[in-house]
């Protein structure tokens, strides 16, 4: 586990991101809007969210509405679900919630099943977007699930994908895949034990309060016994959005 934390550490060092930091309080709003009708999109956000919350002690709620336009001033989180979405669509979403223009092209989005962005302004906030229509491939039966999981993911920690040729990590991305149908073959599912680890220092409320200048392996260290004893606890109950294949 702590080789695996320190390599997660060092790839975003050399990356050049933003040192590990708590970022929320735990109780935010999240906002979904959908522009189809479809499926349970919010249902399975509300599940994954309850799972969050019986398991970290936050308390994230979710509203729906009917669009953007409708989420309350105390949003946090807006998340939108719906198929392919041009990017000027995008672009009038999101200047109408910081107004600003946001740096979006089509090229950035082109094919894009999910991605998420904080919003430009004085208030930290998160944009979440996944394609709730991606039909189910041959290695993931439910591929909306695991991005939505992992889209939700950088929403919270602030973090970003890296390369990764092992499985250990959600955001971990192994592109040498055959085929977007052999995806999931190579990456993950769900979360990985060191996103539970992760998401303990992000939302957590039994081992303290993990502050920016503090560094992450230093904050690992000094929770240890408390850290693998909450996590054993944890696991069960982030069952539904876990990957076995990277859980011990």
């Amino acid at each position: 586990m702590a080789r695996d934390f320190a390599t997660l550490v060092q790839t975003y060092e050399r990356a050049g991101e933003a040192p590990l930091s708590r970022r929320w309080y735990g109780n935010e709003t999240f906002c979904v809007f959908n522009l189809q009708s479809g499926m349970d999109s919010a249902g399975m956000l509300a599940e994954m969210l309850d799972s969050l919350n019986g398991a970290f002690g936050s308390n994230f709620k979710v509203v729906s509405v009917s669009d953007h336009q409708a989420c309350p001033d105390i949003t946090s989180f807006y998340v939108l679900f719906g198929g392919a979405v041009e990017t000027e669509t995008f672009i009038t979403i999101l200047e109408d919630i910081s107004g600003s223009t946001p740096p979006l092209s089509d090229h950035d989005l082109q094919g894009v099943m999910g991605f998420a962005l904080t919003i430009a302004g004085t208030r930290k906030r998160e944009f979440i977007y996944v394609n709730d229509t991606v039909p189910p491939i041959a290695s993931n039966d439910a591929p909306f699930k695991s991005i939505l999981i992992e889209e939700v993911f950088q929403a919270i920690t602030g973090l970003a994908d890296f390369d990764a040729t092992e499985i250990f990590s959600v955001l971990g991305e192994n592109l040498h895949v055959a085929s977007y149908d052999d995806w999931f073959d190579e990456n993950p599912r769900g979360f990985c034990l060191l996103d539970l680890y992760l998401l303990e220092m992000q939302i957590g409320q039994t081992v303290g309060q993990f502050s920016q200048g503090k560094a992450p392996l230093e904050w690992l260290n000094k929770y240890a016994d408390k850290l693998h004893a909450k996590i054993a606890d944890i696991r069960p109950q982030m069952a539904t959005f876990v990957d076995e294949r990277c859980i011990d």
